[in-house]
């Protein structure tokens, strides 16, 4: 079975690091592409070729708004925005974002327990995937 391809974009190393390993624990997912900002995502989008891109908003030199109006005509990737800045997210839906999540700061972790949970759920729900076992 062919795993689906998943691509992430966010400034902060273990906000990637720890979004990758919650995905690798789903059998049918593969990470493609990891990136720290908006022009390094759109540099490897087309040989990364992913099913969905989970999106930051603020990050340096190009932000995850720029982005998806970068991405607005390629409608075959599933956007999945993951911010911590809430008044940004009206604009990424209507620029095309599938879903989104908001990311805690409290403790310095990005996401952690449930809500590494409450992501690959919403993973599979936009890949068509099942959903993982509790």
């Amino acid at each position: 079975m062919e795993k689906k391809r998943v691509m992430i974009v966010d400034d902060t190393g273990l906000s990637r690091l720890v979004i990758h390993n919650t995905l690798l624990t789903h059998p049918q997912l593969a990470v493609v592409g990891c990136a720290s900002n908006g022009r390094e995502a759109l540099d490897m989008y087309p040989s990364a070729n992913p099913d969905l891109m989970i999106l930051d908003i603020n990050m340096p030199e190009m932000d995850g708004i720029e982005v998806l109006k970068k991405l607005l005509l390629d409608s075959k990737t599933k956007i999945l925005v993951l911010t911590g800045n809430e008044r940004k997210i009206p604009q990424a839906r209507s620029l095309g974002a599938h879903d989104y999540m908001i990311k805690g700061a409290e403790t310095g972790i990005p996401i952690q327990g449930e809500q590494q949970n409450d992501l690959l759920s919403r993973v599979c729900y936009l890949l068509d995937l099942p959903q993982p076992k509790a």
